[in-house]
């Protein structure tokens, strides 16, 4: 494990990762202060809501298949019908 020398400029959840990961974060913790703000604020894309109508046997089966992921439904379909759409906008 590598060991810093000095304060890294961290401009990302993953560049922290990084740098927790792969160094000794030891002699960066006593020049530290608490921060009470948040650091990291995730954004999230504005959503839209469509009404599907399925079969009662598909709509089980997709059940099934999201409390096998542990994701609700709503949300597994709504990865499927996003992915469906990558694939067509790719395939022109």
């Amino acid at each position: 494990m590598r060991t810093v020398a000095k304060r890294s400029a961290i401009r990302s959840e993953r560049a922290l990762a990084d740098l927790v990961d792969h160094h000794d974060t030891a002699s960066l913790w006593s020049g530290m202060e608490p921060v009470p703000a948040r650091i990291f604020q995730v954004r999230r894309r504005p959503e839209s809501s469509i009404r599907v109508a399925l079969p009662a046997g598909a709509w089980k089966r997709v059940r099934v298949l999201a409390t096998r992921q542990h994701v609700p439904p709503d949300k597994l379909v709504g990865q499927w019908l996003a992915e469906r759409i990558r694939e067509e906008a790719r395939a022109g």
